[in-house]
């Protein structure tokens, strides 16, 4: 990891990522210096296998393929 990025993680327990799966973690990193100064989080969604997804998008299109119905009006 690079100077000051903070990691931290979480799972379907924690509010904002109540929508995952159980066993589906998230990755937050956030990069105190990105684009013109201004700080940036990096989203990374882990399936229980360890397969990474970059966007919730990508996760509900995994989950779609494996014929799971996910009712989630926050897209």
């Amino acid at each position: 990891m690079s100077l000051g990025v903070t990691v931290q993680y979480f799972d379907n327990i924690d509010a904002p990522y109540d929508w995952l799966l159980p066993g589906w973690i998230v990755e937050e990193r956030f990069v105190p210096f990105g684009y013109r100064g201004h700080g940036r989080i990096y989203k990374y969604y882990y399936d229980p296998v360890g397969h990474s997804y970059c966007t919730k998008r990508q996760v509900l299109f995994a989950w779609e393929e494996l014929n799971i119905i996910c009712l989630d009006t926050y897209l």
